[in-house]
């Protein structure tokens, strides 16, 4: 599969770049023409975002590490020590990362589809 459709910068910038499924996500992108290709990124990178960070912290046990995780994210959002704590503070993290990447992945694909 082609990745050039990828801009690699947009995925840079988020903690858990070491999980999300190029091939999947440049999929997803082809469904657009390629001059809307990094607008789509972009957006898809903020439902990621938004659906991941809901997730997460529903999973922590106390708020000190929800507002730990929610300082990590602020100071420097690309750090892959972040996935680290999460990794630390609950095993099941990264599949919960994976799970929101796919429904965000599906709801988006759908909502395009469907519109």
């Amino acid at each position: 599969m082609n990745n050039n459709l990828i801009n690699v910068d947009y995925l840079k910038q988020v903690y858990y770049k070491s999980l999300l499924p190029l091939d999947k996500i440049n999929e997803f992108l082809a469904i657009f023409e390629n001059k809307y290709a990094d607008d789509a990124t972009k957006i898809l990178i903020s439902i990621m975002n938004i659906a991941i960070a809901s997730t997460l912290l529903d999973n922590f046990e106390n708020q000190e590490d929800k507002k730990q995780f929610l300082r990590l994210c602020q100071d420097d959002y690309h750090n892959p020590k972040i996935l680290d704590f999460l990794i630390d503070k609950f095993p099941d993290s990264q599949q919960n990362i994976l799970e929101s990447i796919e429904r965000s992945l599906l709801s988006a694909k759908k909502f395009i589809v469907e519109s």
